[in-house]
């Protein structure tokens, strides 16, 4: 693993104290044991059974249903200014 930490550190001309090492070592630990925990679980899931069609499920949303909208000639009667049928707002980045 050091040497790993080595060539990173060079690559990326770093120095790192002894302090901040063992925090990068232990860093990198810590992703590679989450990682493997990860290959775990995908191949619990793998492994068992989750055949799901033969379940009972119910929907659990709330029905969808047209409703009428406001039309865009009445929003645009409230803009203070428009182009066609669009609002016109102040400019968020300044050009140069």
């Amino acid at each position: 693993m050091s040497s790993y930490i080595d060539k990173i550190s060079y690559i990326s001309r770093i120095l790192l104290s002894k302090n901040e090492y063992e925090k990068v070592e232990n860093l990198i630990n810590e992703i590679i044991d989450y990682s493997k925990d990860l290959k775990n679980i995908s191949s619990i899931i793998k492994n068992k059974n989750l055949n799901i069609e033969n379940k009972d499920f119910k929907n659990i949303f709330r029905e969808d249903f047209v409703k009428e909208s406001i039309l865009k000639k009445e929003i645009l009667k409230n803009a203070p200014e428009k182009i066609e049928s669009f609002f016109v707002v102040p400019d968020l980045i300044k050009r140069k």
